[in-house]
């Protein structure tokens, strides 16, 4: 039964010598914010108690929501991973007492993590919103200026060539065959396991491609050929085994139909991922076609990645999603967005003017973005939404005119404000965990971006 709350300490177990710990006071300027506003809390019960049909009447009851929320910041404020937080927890009287835990018994990680999938991107929206209102209340923030930026969070991959492309695709195909047959499914046929034969071919090209000689490029491009080859015999035994499956579903037991099933989830996924892994490799290698970098695999295990261009010298290509961090003044962040394929910045700034006027209901007096949000119809849209600054520096040849505008005194104050946007985004990479998402899949993604901006919140309102 889904239980929002733990109760507090009683009268005797007060009376013990550790019982009068206090949060630490970062942590409590947090733990003050999340009680004045208890809107929070229902909006996660909601969803936490539709879990099973009776969730909320039935069963031993489980974690407390409000212990599962407190735990999720300490776990995002921290940058901590579930064994550590849980482990933490349990010597910390401070975080026990944070995590309305007081006495009992702290969740295991694992819970921790089936809850965390619960909460979905819209909900955490929600919650950031109603952090940023908090802040307006504490008047940490006021509404009056706005910054965007776009950066990249890079998913959890290797760096994709096509050879380890296809050789993944061998991998994952092989361990798939192996259930189906430990589980005795398709016993008595024969499937050649083609992993050592895949990386051997693999060690090849990077062997041959270090090399610029036309006896190399011939190997390298044999190489690629025959490892080509080996993919779609694997892929092609995959699809007779997954006849196989269906074809037994009916006639299997309990145990070897949840396999089945499985299998055939997984097979359905990857099989068409594969097959254009090996499209890709045929076209660049044999065919000299580059392919649309929307329909590139970069990833089996994470197909909605692809590569983003920022210009970085010392790291040309990022291989993730682009991400926009909007801020007003007091370092609060306002919004977030996670865009699928790659966005031209300029596109941004005005939606970003606009949700800057949903979230405080007037417009910003000063709105600041670097030159790569420039256009001269994107100042004009934001003067005629009432914005009183607009702090865009103009790429290319300047005139007199906009030279001086660009060295006047409020347009370098604002850069100045800009330039703290480079800041915010180090520090939710740097302390936040958003250089890399750890989660997998776009929902994956969506929670670990979300957290990450609400922990960078409340650090906010608590160092205030």
């Amino acid at each position: 039964m889904t239980k929002p709350q733990n109760l507090q300490a009683d009268i005797f177990e007060s009376l013990l010598p550790f019982a009068d710990v206090e949060i630490e006071p970062q942590l409590k300027k947090i733990d003050q914010a999340l009680e004045d506003d208890p809107s929070i809390l229902r909006e996660l019960y909601d969803i936490i108690s539709k879990r099973h049909k009776y969730s909320k009447t039935l069963g031993r009851h489980s974690t407390a929501v409000e212990t599962v929320l407190r735990m999720l910041i300490i776990r995002h404020y921290f940058n901590w991973s579930f064994r550590d937080t849980e482990r933490f927890v349990k010597d910390s009287f401070s975080l026990r007492s944070f995590a309305r835990i007081y006495f009992e018994k702290v969740p295991n990680y694992t819970v921790l993590s089936r809850y965390k999938k619960l909460i979905p991107d819209a909900t955490l929206k929600k919650i950031n919103k109603k952090i940023v209102k908090i802040a307006q209340q504490n008047k940490i923030t006021k509404g009056r200026k706005l910054r965007v930026d776009t950066t990249v969070v890079e998913t959890n991959i290797h760096y994709p060539t096509d050879s380890s492309l296809l050789a993944d695709g061998v991998r994952v195909l092989a361990r798939l065959v192996s259930k189906v047959k430990q589980a005795g499914i398709a016993t008595g046929t024969m499937v050649r396991d083609f992993r050592r034969s895949a990386k051997r071919q693999v060690l090849n090209i990077v062997k041959f491609a270090r090399s610029n000689s036309q006896t190399a490029q011939q190997s390298f491009k044999k190489s690629y050929r025959q490892l080509i080859d080996i993919t779609k015999h694997a892929v092609n035994n995959a699809k007779t085994l997954k006849r196989t499956v269906v074809n037994r579903a009916r006639s299997l037991g309990f145990e070897a139909s949840l396999v089945a099933r499985h299998v055939k989830e997984q097979l359905d996924h990857y099989l068409p991922l594969i097959e254009q892994v090996i499209f890709q490799s045929e076209s660049r290698i044999f065919g000299g076609q580059s392919i649309a970098n929307d329909k590139k695999i970069i990833s089996l295990f994470e197909p909605h990645s692809y590569v983003i261009r920022k210009g970085k010298r010392h790291k040309p290509n990022e291989f993730g999603q682009l991400v926009k961090i909007q801020e007003a003044d007091g370092g609060i962040i306002t919004d977030y967005e996670r865009f699928d394929h790659d966005v031209a910045d300029p596109d941004l700034f005005i939606p970003s003017v606009d949700r800057h006027i949903e979230t405080f209901g007037r417009p910003p007096h000063l709105a600041a973005a670097d030159r790569g949000f420039h256009s001269p119809t994107n100042e004009q849209l934001a003067y005629e939404k009432g914005v009183k600054r607009v702090c865009l520096p103009q790429k290319g040849k300047k005139s007199k005119q906009r030279q001086q505008i660009e060295k006047s005194r409020w347009f370098k104050a604002g850069q100045r404000f800009r330039a703290g946007s480079e800041g915010r985004i180090s520090v939710l990479k740097r302390v936040h965990g958003l250089d890399r998402c750890l989660d997998k899949g776009e929902d994956g993604f969506d929670q670990w971006l979300g957290w990450g901006v609400i922990a960078a919140n409340l650090k906010v309102i608590a160092a205030n």
